[in-house]
């Protein structure tokens, strides 16, 4: 999509620090039990697809619970900080929240379905960094989303860090995504880890 918002820039690569990979999965998980980091970040995709794509959101959250779905959308996550300030909101929500599974009802499912990544080739390397502590997004589901974007031809290369989590991956690996990037606008060769 790069190249229709900025045609004049050259998409040298993607860096992508434990991402959302699989929708589905995440809210699924994120909802089977209490559960404060997943209630931010369905808060946040809920909220933003009803605005951004014009449909109603309480078909999908109960609306005494729609107040603190929005409040939580407008914090950033960018730091403990921030993240901190949106758990309150995030754990009253485990008394209330959905009101119908996204993923079971129309256009919801439709939406998570086109918002998971990996479905098309990006035609800029990719690296995804992951650790294996994370709680939010699993290792294995990181794997198979890896997996996926090698099969749709992209040039992936998938890095594991030991001992490291989902809140911090991104502040954890920055000298190594710098070297990454510096790489990239050198013309070095990816180490793609597809098979």
């Amino acid at each position: 999509m790069a190249a229709s918002y900025a045609p004049e820039l050259n998409l040298r690569g993607v860096i992508a620090s434990a991402p959302a990979s699989d929708l589905v999965n995440l809210f699924k998980t994120k909802t089977e039990a209490a559960n404060a980091v997943g209630n931010v970040l369905i808060s946040m995709a809920l909220v933003s697809w009803a605005e951004i794509y014009g449909i109603r959101i309480d078909d999908v959250i109960y609306p005494a619970a729609l107040p603190l779905a929005t409040s939580i959308a407008a914090n950033c996550i960018q730091n403990t900080d921030q993240i901190q300030a949106s758990i309150p909101a995030a754990t009253l929500l485990n008394m209330i929240f959905l009101r119908n599974p996204p993923w079971e009802l129309a256009p919801w499912d439709q939406l998570l379905a086109e918002n998971t990544p990996g479905a098309s080739v990006t035609g800029a390397p990719i690296l995804i960094a992951q650790g294996d502590s994370d709680q939010v997004i699993a290792p294995a589901v990181q794997a198979q989303f890896a997996a996926r974007l090698c099969a749709v031809g992209n040039a992936v290369e998938y890095r594991i860090y030991p001992g490291i989590g989902h809140l911090t991956i991104a502040h954890d690996t920055e000298a190594e995504m710098v070297d990454w990037i510096g790489e990239r606008f050198a013309g070095a060769a990816v180490q793609s880890t597809c098979a």
